[in-house]
C-alpha cells in the first residue's frame, strides 16, 4: 500500500513541474523580448538622439518599467536585464545603428 502511495505522489508532482514549466515559459519569453526592446530603444535614443538614459527611460512605456538599465560607455552600448529572468545588450555602431547581441 505505502508504495502505491509513492507513485501517486510522483505522479503529482510531475504533474505540478509540468505545469510550472509550461506557465513560465511565455513568462521568460516576454521578459527576454521586453529586455531587448529597452536595451535596442535606450541604445538608439542616447547615441542617436544625444539624450541622457534617463531621459530615455522615463519615455519606456509603463510595461517595461521593470527593467533595468545602464550605459556601457566606452562600448558605446546598453545593458538592459531582469534580474535572473533575462538581459540583453545593444551596441552602436555609425552606419546600421545599435544592433543586439
Amino acid at each position: 500500500m505505502l508504495g502505491r502511495w509513492k507513485w501517486i505522489v510522483l505522479a503529482l508532482v510531475l504533474v505540478v513541474v509540468g505545469m510550472a514549466i509550461y506557465t513560465v515559459r511565455p513568462i521568460l519569453d516576454q521578459a527576454g523580448a521586453a529586455t531587448e526592446y529597452v536595451a535596442r530603444r535606450a541604445c538608439l535614443c542616447v547615441y542617436r538622439s544625444e539624450r541622457s538614459l534617463t531621459q530615455c527611460l522615463v519615455e519606456m512605456p509603463g510595461i517595461v518599467a521593470q527593467v533595468d538599465a545602464e550605459l556601457l560607455q566606452e562600448e558605446q552600448a546598453v545593458r538592459a536585464w531582469i534580474s535572473f529572468v533575462a538581459e540583453s545588450t545593444a551596441r552602436y555602431d555609425g552606419r546600421s545603428g545599435c544592433t543586439l547581441e
